[in-house]
């Protein structure tokens, strides 16, 4: 199990834009992936709770280059939303089909899906993640605590010299959250 915490902005300006400034603060292109992620929710889930209570009790199916995992992701938020710590749980799984499968079997169905094309630049002990969610639907650039930046103070302290332009509304995007929000008003 892995505790973390993190946050997640709406960038505005464009995933090149934004590459380009990073690039030119120094930071290095470490990797860019895709991973897909497939939300199941139990068919005993109560529909009228909160959305991010619903995120909590969903599972993941993650596919990460050749690699697919069942995921649990467990959040605690303050009061105005903003994320007080996380916890991961995986188990990998041989693959898709099988996961999907053992989920159906279990009564869980698939309710959304996100598609995150991340681009990772590093810089002494620190990654930015320029992400491309849903095909362009947002972009987003999120950074996680570490050991040289264990505090969420000391992530936003390194987001403002980044010079990126983004939205300082809201820290703590939740890209679920605002997939399951289309995704109902969609249905």
């Amino acid at each position: 199990m892995k505790d973390w915490n993190e946050i997640t902005v709406m960038l505005k300006m464009t995933k090149s834009e934004a590459i380009a400034q990073l690039l030119k603060m120094g930071y290095q292109h470490e990797i860019t992936y895709l991973i897909q992620d497939y939300y199941y929710l139990p068919s005993t889930a109560d529909l009228s709770k909160d959305t991010l209570d619903l995120l909590n009790d969903m599972v993941l199916i993650r596919k990460f280059n050749e690699s697919v995992k069942l995921t649990i992701k467990r959040k605690k938020y303050d009061s105005d939303g903003s994320i007080i710590s996380q916890t991961n749980t995986d188990l990998p799984v041989e693959n898709f089909i099988k996961a999907e499968q053992f989920l159906k079997e279990l009564g869980y169905t698939r309710v959304m899906e996100i598609y995150d094309e991340a681009y990772i630049v590093n810089k002494d002990g620190l990654g930015f993640a320029v992400e491309n969610v849903n095909n362009g639907d947002w972009l987003m650039l999120e950074i996680e605590e570490n050991e040289f930046y264990p505090q969420i103070k000391d992530l936003k302290a390194k987001l403002d010299e980044s010079g990126l332009h983004y939205d300082d509304s809201d820290y703590f995007v939740k890209k679920a959250q605002l997939v399951y929000n289309q995704h109902m008003k969609n249905i």
